[in-house]
């Protein structure tokens, strides 16, 4: 099963990488055919930036598109000027060149580059600001991961809460330190995605096409992707969040990704609309706001994060600790008590039978891995958020329990 299904994945996401790069390079083209002249449209790096994607599905125009293709022109033939608007905090975010931050927020500005110097202006008046690099992660030549330092405002489009049916309230979202949460968790991130890359060459290979990480401390926003800004991860955390956090929320989100490129393909599904239809419309007195093709990804993210953390438990070459074990068998039966069973001829009645077989075996799978560590799940509590509460376990259990839990590890 596995080696099917990763070679389906990296198909099918070359494929609709080709297809979306080939749109935005039209749209570029459409809104200033100058712009050729300056930026390499052969180069189809230039247009894997999810920012771009944003920029054009986005409804909030509170950047210019010079700001995110200015930075990757060539220096001697771009225009040495453009607008560029600030964000809420007064900061200035130009792509491939740094963040600058000032005193004017939400203002429309000037920003030039003259004899190897950055300046901004409102109103022909110099402004003064701080500038900041792009922070970027490095893992080999070509896989570079960004990390978003500031809010940058085209993203708010896809901030989601747990119950999308409940608007969330962009003025509250300013509250959330984007710079603060970043520093605090920089290292988990690092260690994180080096414990990927060293432990699943196929879970790294998909990291591939991710290039924007957003992290931020608020909790009632859920961890998510977005297809309309492919390539970007939206982290959700706590201050008191460690690196398996991180390894655990970042796999989790490959799966989605995933899944959602297997549910492409029209063959697995029996009705139309299968974004709009939700589980509510199908079961009578259901609550289940979840989409059909939801329903068809759940397990995925589920599946991937199990059998990644049972590699690690079990294998010997493992360098992780006794209480760190406890953790991840944690959250491996965490992830089991969210598992979905496809269990009502109404809800069958949406897939094909080709769909029910994928998500026949991947129950399967979950219940194998799991069934050696059910002995630990009555001191798991139940719960339907998204993400494992380490200090919640350890709160709820006793030292002695804990210490005859990692024993038996």
């Amino acid at each position: 099963m596995t080696s099917q299904y990763n070679r389906l994945n990296i198909e099918n996401t070359f494929d609709y990488f080709m297809d979306k790069l080939e749109l935005i390079k039209l749209l570029i083209f459409k809104y200033d055919k100058e712009i050729t002249n300056w930026l390499d449209f052969d180069n189809d790096d230039i247009f894997k930036d999810p920012l771009l994607f944003a920029y054009f599905n986005s409804s909030l125009k509170e950047m210019t598109l010079e700001q995110l293709i200015w930075g990757k022109g060539n220096i001697d033939s771009r225009p040495n000027k453009i607008k560029a608007y600030t964000n809420q905090d007064g900061v200035i975010y130009l792509s491939n060149i740094g963040y600058f931050e000032c005193e004017l927020k939400k203002s429309i500005v000037d920003v030039s580059f003259i004899n190897n110097k950055y300046i901004v202006k409102y109103n022909n008046r110099n402004i003064l600001f701080n500038y900041q690099k792009i922070d970027y992660i490095y893992f080999d030549d070509d896989i570079k991961l960004e990390l978003a330092q500031y809010d940058i405002p085209i993203l708010k489009d896809w901030l989601r809460l747990y119950d999308p049916r409940v608007s969330i309230d962009l003025r509250k979202f300013a509250k959330y330190n984007i710079p603060h949460t970043t520093k605090i968790h920089r290292t988990h991130i690092v260690e994180s995605l080096s414990i990927i890359k060293n432990n699943s060459k196929f879970l790294f290979e998909l990291l591939r096409n991710v290039k924007l990480l957003v992290v931020q401390n608020n909790y009632d926003c859920i961890s998510k992707i977005d297809r309309n800004v492919y390539g970007v991860f939206f982290i959700s955390v706590q201050e008191n969040y460690n690196k398996w956090h991180f390894v655990d929320t970042i796999i989790r989100l490959i799966g989605f990704n995933y899944g959602y490129d297997l549910s492409e393909e029209s063959d697995y599904f029996e009705i139309d609309n299968i974004d709009e239809t939700k589980v509510e419309d199908i079961i009578d007195g259901s609550k289940d706001y979840r989409s059909i093709r939801s329903i068809f990804i759940w397990n995925f993210p589920i599946l991937f994060v199990i059998r990644f953390f049972d590699s690690l438990v079990s294998s010997s070459l493992s360098d992780i600790n006794a209480l760190e074990k406890v953790e991840i068998v944690g959250r491996i039966l965490h992830y089991y008590n969210l598992r979905y069973r496809i269990n009502t001829k109404e809800l069958k009645a949406c897939f094909s039978n080709k769909a029910f077989e994928i998500h026949s075996n991947i129950i399967d799978e979950i219940d194998e891995i799991t069934k050696k560590y059910f002995h630990i799940n009555k001191f798991i509590s139940r719960s339907n958020l998204a993400d494992f509460q380490w200090d919640k376990f350890l709160s709820e259990n006793s030292t002695e329990i804990i210490e005859k839990l990692v024993t038996n590890l």
